[in-house]
């Protein structure tokens, strides 16, 4: 709640500093507002969704998403275009129908782990008291997790940034290309909590072996979906950004940053699947470690370095990306396979 109202507040500022045209600005900032408003709902989202996988429940994350997502489709159309006579909201209708699918999610989540029969887990009030040892052992675990997806969230906003200084094409251009690859990580999400699960329940009975083979088998799986997508993102690159911008000016740039960050997202593969199965094993330090040193370490400070020596500027981001990528990916691999995390005091 906190953080939305700050975010609220200083919507404005931060499309400012991202370099934004002051159009482009105005629209971002009422964007931004709606969404910080309602963005308690996705922390609410997040907590409830992990604890389900965490006890081997991953139907009702799913259906909860699919069910918001739908409901987003649906929404988006009559907010923003004011259809069946309600107010045309443009921006902020889009921003709205998010918020109101995240809610619904959220409050289908929450309500099936009040009820205990579906969610493999029963929350109520009758055990809702203070531990201060657990509350110690949570936080141990889930600040340096949230150091990471700090750092992460920071980093793009860094990268926002410099793509920005190309122009509005640019950052079009960046927005198209970053959905398409958000669509090929999504098997590299789905594999990373189910290893997550695996190695954190075989952890606990005792068998770190198969923790291991879990965990490189979702890894393995993974980087052959990424090689697949990434041939299709190369040789399809042009007609998919076309598919969501006619401008030649964006299709150009676009087309160049599919067909260079996506081979080494087989990288990606190998750093989201054995983070989470670090994470699974309560070793949170390791992955936010590498997460820093490969992002602010080696993407932001390159990103800077080659969009000012590249032609066109764009292409030295797009390199950047890949290079840190691939630093990120082999950093993680190298520090699950120390094996330290078998033996991580949860």
């Amino acid at each position: 709640l906190v953080a939305g109202v700050v975010g609220w507040v200083y919507a404005g500022g931060l499309c400012a500093m991202l370099g934004a045209e002051p159009a482009v600005a105005a629209l971002g900032t009422s964007y931004l507002r709606i969404s910080f408003v309602g963005s308690f709902t996705v922390f609410l989202l997040f907590v409830g969704t992990s604890v389900m996988q965490g006890a081997g429940n991953v139907v009702i994350p799913m259906i909860a998403m699919v069910l918001a997502n739908l409901l987003n489709l649906v929404l988006d159309p009559l907010f923003i275009f004011g259809l069946w006579g309600l107010p045309r909201m443009e921006v902020k209708g889009a921003a709205l129908a998010t918020v109101i699918s995240q809610v619904l999610a959220a409050a289908l989540v929450l309500g099936v782990l009040l009820c205990g029969r579906l969610g493999g887990v029963h929350v109520h009030s009758k055990r809702w008291r203070v531990h201060p040892g657990l509350i110690w052992r949570l936080l141990r675990i889930g600040i340096p997790s949230s150091g990471q997806m700090l750092s992460r969230s920071l980093m793009s906003l860094a990268l926002m940034r410099i793509v920005a200084g190309s122009g509005t094409v640019a950052v079009a251009a960046y927005g198209i290309g970053l959905r398409f690859h958000m669509l090929i990580l999504m098997p590299a999400f789905t594999l990373g909590n189910a290893v997550a699960t695996m190695v954190g329940q075989n952890l606990g009975a005792q068998r770190p072996g198969r923790a291991h083979r879990a965990a490189w088998l979702g890894a393995s799986m993974d980087v052959a979906i990424m090689v697949v997508a990434a041939i299709i993102m190369v040789f399809a690159a042009r007609p998919l950004i076309g598919v969501f911008d006619a401008n030649p000016e964006v299709i150009a740039v676009g087309t160049a940053y599919l067909r260079t960050v996506s081979p080494f997202y087989v990288f990606t593969a190998l750093a989201i699947v054995l983070g989470r199965a670090l994470m699974g094993a309560g070793d949170t330090v390791g992955p936010m470690v590498c997460t820093i040193i490969g992002l602010w370490g080696v993407q932001v400070p390159l990103a800077v370095w080659l969009s000012r020596i590249c032609v066109p500027s764009t292409q030295g981001v797009w390199w950047a990306i890949g290079i840190a990528v691939t630093v990120h990916g082999l950093l993680v691999t190298g520090w699950f396979q120390t094996g330290r995390w078998k033996r991580h005091d949860v």
